[in-house]
C-alpha cells in the first residue's frame, strides 16, 4: 500500500454548491490558484486532510461508509481521484 500525502498549499472552500481548493501560498490574490472539486472528492479531502498520510484503501473505506458502492467501484473511483490530485500537485506519493 502506497502512502499518499496531501500538500498543505490548499484550503477547501464551498462556493454556492461547488467545492473548490484555493491555494493559500500565493501572495497576490489575482494569481490565486483555484481547483474545482467534485462532491465525492471534496468529502474525501475533508476526511483525510488532517491525516499525515493515507492509502487508496483508506479512501475506499471512507467512500463505502458514506455511499452505497462496492469495494471494486470504490477502489476504482478513489484511484482516479488520487491520480487527479497528484496530477494537479495537491497530493504526492
Amino acid at each position: 500500500m502506497r502512502e499518499i500525502r496531501l500538500t498543505d498549499k490548499y484550503e477547501l472552500q464551498v462556493l454556492c454548491d461547488s467545492y473548490i481548493l484555493v491555494s493559500i501560498e500565493k501572495e497576490d490574490e489575482q494569481e490565486c490558484e483555484v481547483i474545482e472539486m467534485p462532491e465525492i472528492a471534496a468529502y474525501l479531502w475533508q476526511r483525510v486532510s488532517k491525516m499525515d498520510s493515507f492509502t487508496i484503501e483508506t479512501l475506499s473505506a471512507l467512500l463505502m461508509q458514506e455511499y452505497d458502492v462496492t469495494e471494486e467501484i470504490a477502489v476504482e473511483d478513489c484511484t482516479l481521484i488520487v491520480d487527479s490530485w497528484i496530477e494537479n500537485g495537491i497530493a504526492t506519493w
